[in-house]
């Protein structure tokens, strides 16, 4: 039984992954689960031309992909059709390597050049995705969750950022660390 029947509940229809080959070139790699079995590699699609890419994070918004690259941006990769993917564009960003989609938003992080960047990114039109809003910290964080208008930062302590107005996201606290290094964020309900 699928666990969501509302996601991916056709399998003949090809899933698309993301790999880095050995020459850090980037590609999005498609399998086919119709026999979930045994997934079926049906093609290689490279995002990019560049060296020394490295994919991170893809979150799916309708037929669109959000990759993000630590080393050369946020791409919009149209999956209308699996099989012959395209770039649609990219928006030139460095460090961010996850992503949370949340409403009309995907929400990236990583570390970027001014210590952990954090960058709304609005997604009402998939193929064109624009930067509209930036959270800069010198705290040392090895991860982040997003719960509708808050996001939690971990690492060294934790921080806790209103997306609230996502052009302008906002420190609302911070709390130092007790000793003990947070690796992972997850946000339930209000819990984290």
């Amino acid at each position: 039984m699928d666990p969501d029947p509302g996601m991916h509940a056709d399998r003949s229809t090809p899933d698309p992954m993301c790999k880095a080959n050995q020459d850090f070139q980037g590609e999005l790699v498609v399998f086919s689960l119709a026999d979930p079995l045994a997934p079926a590699r049906v093609l290689d699609f490279a995002y990019s031309t560049g060296l020394f890419l490295r994919p991170g994070d893809v979150v799916a918004i309708g037929d669109a992909l959000i990759l993000a690259d630590p080393e050369s941006g946020v791409y919009s990769i149209d999956i209308s059709d699996p099989l012959a993917p395209s770039v649609g564009a990219q928006i030139f960003t460095y460090g961010l390597e996850r992503l949370a989609a949340t409403g009309s938003y995907v929400i990236g992080w990583g570390s970027g050049f001014s210590g952990f960047a954090v960058e709304v990114i609005d997604v009402t039109t998939p193929m064109m995705p624009s930067t509209v809003g930036y959270y800069s910290s010198w705290g040392i964080f090895e991860d982040a969750a997003v719960e509708g208008d808050v996001m939690m930062l971990v690492g060294d302590g934790f921080e806790v950022v209103s997306l609230t107005d996502p052009t302008m996201p906002v420190m609302l606290t911070t709390v130092p660390s007790s000793g003990t290094y947070i690796r992972s964020a997850l946000m339930n309900s209000g819990l984290a």
